[in-house]
Parts: C-alpha cells; structure tokens; sequence
C-alpha cells in the first residue's frame, strides 16, 4: 500500500463523512478562483496544513515532501507567466541577452504571484482530500452525485490500474537489479527497455484476468458503488 492510502485509511478525520471533507475541498479551490486576494489564499493553505497535519494527524515532513512535486510545476509556471522577452527595455528589471532584454513587468509579476497563490491554495485543498479520504470513500460519496457514472467508472479504472502499474514495475525493476541490469548507463537503457516491453505485456495479461474475473461475477457494464 502506498504511502498516501495508509495515511487516507488511518488519519484521525478517516471516520468523517467524505461529503463533509468534500465540501471542504470545494471550499478552498473555489474561493481562489473567484477572489484575487494573495491573504485569502494564504489563509486557505495554513488552514489547510492544520488541518492535514494537527486535525489529521498526518507528519509534516511527509506532507513537505509531497509539495516537492507540485512546487516544481509552479515555478516553472510563475517563470513562464513572469517573464518576458523584448528588444525594448520596457521592464522594471531586466538582464540583457544580446540585443533581447529578458525581464519582468510589474503587471506580469503580479500576474504570476496571484496564480502562484492560486494554484497553492488548490493544491493544498486537494491534498487535503487526498490524504484523509480513502478513494472508495471519495467514489462512493461521487457516485450519488450527478456526474455521470461512466466518468466515475473510468476514474476508478484508472485509479485501480496504477497500483498495477506500479506493483509490476518494481517486481521487473527489483529482477533487473538483481542481475546486474543497472551497473551502467548502456545496461540501464537496454534494462529500460526491456522494461516496458516486459510491462506492457504483464499489464494485458493483468487486464484479461480482470476480465474474466468480471465475467464471473455477471458483470452487466456497470459498476455498484452503492452502500
């Protein structure tokens, strides 16, 4: 099991109804993207990490570490947003780069702070979710909804189908180290390859025994997610 399940099966608030954390989900994605206020969305991502790490019970150190991911995205993001490339030095700061001035604008700075903001608020709205509601939790609360159920269906495949992505990567991946199929870059890629040969493969054969396991089970086209 990974990391993020067992803390969404065993955190403090996993007994609490998955509507009420749902709520609390829209609440602090929604607010961000109709407000522009940098102290609104500070506000939202504080709460929301007292409510993951001191309501929840979940360890800071894990929940920094999950931000590494995200953080990436967003400076590159803010960089994209922020700055620009002109021949004319029309910015309030700026570095030449041959007759190209590469620089940022007070409104593009602004510009890229506020999605910065934004996007952080999302983001720890979502993590709080994802890390004290367990994904059948989260679908069964989905499925009484009216989003429409072949939707909810397909996420659920998805969801189902990384665990198997990831248990047959490492069971190949652990058989490559074993016989030396890492020890330098030429057996690395040629290991690599292999690799996703190997799993697309072992993925198929997964697939049509989840096929027949359904089949079974009288499978008619349609998940029950019902209580």
């Amino acid at each position: 099991m990974l990391p993020i399940d067992r803390y969404a099966y065993t955190n403090r608030m996993a007994g609490l109804d998955p509507g009420v954390k749902l709520s609390i989900c829209a609440a602090a994605i929604l607010p961000p993207m109709i407000v522009e206020s940098h102290f609104l969305n500070g506000a939202i991502i504080l709460m929301m990490l007292g409510a993951i790490t001191i309501v929840g019970g979940i360890p800071l150190g894990f929940y920094l570490r999950m931000l590494l991911v995200p953080i990436g995205f967003l400076v590159l993001g803010f960089a994209g947003i922020a700055f620009s490339i002109s021949m004319e030095d029309a910015f309030f700061w700026s570095v030449g780069v041959g007759p190209y001035h590469l620089g940022l604008t007070r409104e593009s700075l602004e510009k890229g702070l506020l999605t910065v903001s934004r996007s952080s608020a999302a983001i720890s709205g979502t993590f709080f979710l994802v890390l004290t509601t367990s994904a059948d939790s989260i679908m069964r609360s989905l499925w009484k909804s009216p989003i429409p159920k072949v939707l909810l269906e397909i996420a659920m495949l998805t969801y189902r189908s990384i665990f198997i992505f990831m248990e047959e990567a490492a069971a190949i991946s652990h058989a490559q180290e074993m016989r030396h199929g890492h020890d330098n870059i030429r057996k690395s890629y040629l290991s690599w390859s292999l690799l996703v040969r190997e799993l697309f493969k072992r993925v198929i054969a997964r697939y049509d025994s989840m096929v027949i396991a359904l089949e079974c089970r009288n499978y008619n086209g349609q998940f029950k997610m019902g209580d």
